[in-house]
């Protein structure tokens, strides 16, 4: 198998071994090495999978850039879930179509955005899990929580073939 035969999930994991204490993610006020970042989305996936997501299921993601945005691709790749990432520029409307499109079954939002993002979720009726990230909103469970299952996720068998990621585009 090839550098180029690697599947995202196989990245994070050679990256853990290879790059170890090297730095993978930065914030303002935080560091994370590359060891923490597979460690890290090992137990959102455990979190994951202990809801019931699997091989399959979409992850809507409607939020700034932030660890855990990569945290959720990661644990998504662990599963095979399908990652939806949703500019969150679009109007209630325009998420709506992609929601009815994507179909996910957990969504997950930044606090600014966890109002109008949960009225279109309402009206779809696919989304069973709601989180935020980074703080706390209504209706929704704290994105921590996922850190909180003992079990390791389940082996999935993914291949290079299994859809990762679901991009909209603008067709105009």
């Amino acid at each position: 198998m090839g550098e180029h035969d690697l599947l995202f999930c196989d990245m994070v994991h050679r990256n853990a071994v290879k790059h170890r204490h090297r730095t993978a993610f930065s914030s303002e006020a935080t560091q994370w090495t590359f060891e923490e970042y597979a460690r890290d989305s090992e137990r959102v996936a455990a979190g994951l999978a202990g809801l019931g997501v699997i091989k399959g299921d979409r992850i809507a993601v409607f939020a700034y850039n932030s660890y855990e945005y990569f945290l959720i691709y990661a644990a998504a790749a662990r599963l095979g879930a399908i990652v939806v990432p949703v500019n969150w520029r679009l109007t209630d409307d325009e998420v709506f179509v992609l929601f009815e499109d994507s179909t996910p079954g957990v969504i997950f939002s930044c606090d600014p955005f966890c109002e109008s993002l949960g009225k279109v979720a309402d009206r779809c009726g696919s989304v069973r899990h709601r989180f935020v990230i980074g703080g706390e909103s209504r209706g929704y469970t704290p994105f921590a929580v996922l850190f909180m299952s003992a079990s390791p996720p389940p082996a999935t068998e993914v291949s290079q073939n299994d859809p990762f990621v679901i991009i909209h585009t603008a067709a105009v």
